[in-house]
């Protein structure tokens, strides 16, 4: 999370280290609400990126691999709807992180503050931590709808399955 207060819009540790304690604690307690969440994702991303883009060495050398030209035809377009679905999860993941960062700029703004010295208090209050959810409902939030984890997950679950269907294929 350390390397996550930088990229926030201070320019510097001195400066985070000249805030009040208020206001580190308001820092840490957002960043808290959707960077491990944001995190575990981005892992999860960057493994399937990496398995996915392995799998291209079977297009580009076909001989390493046993396959007559419908399967390896076959494995391409799995390929193809593998990238499509990684890069919808990237896209989410992107567009909800924009949602945050601009909910918290308005809320700054409304209240007349700098984002990190909106409190803990006044976030729950907006009845807005959805937005801070990815993965999993945040405990703070009261909010009972789930539809907007269904579909990371839907696409975590839909990754996997054709991740293995392209192992399937290449090693049957």
């Amino acid at each position: 999370m350390e390397r996550s207060i930088f990229r926030t819009g201070l320019s510097s540790p001195e400066e985070f280290a000249q805030l009040s304690e208020a206001e580190k604690a308001n820092i840490l307690y957002v960043l808290g609400l959707f960077e491990p969440q944001r995190r575990l994702l981005r892992h999860f991303l960057r493994l399937s990126f990496t398995i996915a883009g392995l799998f291209w060495f079977v297009l580009w050398f076909p001989q390493l691999a046993a396959l007559d030209p419908e399967q390896l035809a076959q494995f391409k377009v799995q390929q193809y709807q593998l990238y499509l679905v990684l890069l919808t999860l990237w896209g989410i993941d992107l567009k909800r992180h924009s949602k945050r960062l601009a909910f918290l700029l308005r809320l700054s703004a409304v209240q007349g503050k700098r984002w990190y010295e909106v409190s803990a208090v006044e976030l729950r209050k907006t009845q807005k931590l959805n937005l801070f959810e990815l993965l999993w409902k945040l405990p703070d939030n009261p909010d009972r709808r789930i539809w907007h984890l269904l579909l990371p997950h839907g696409l975590i679950l839909l990754t996997m399955v054709l991740l293995v269907l392209q192992f399937l294929l290449l090693f049957h």
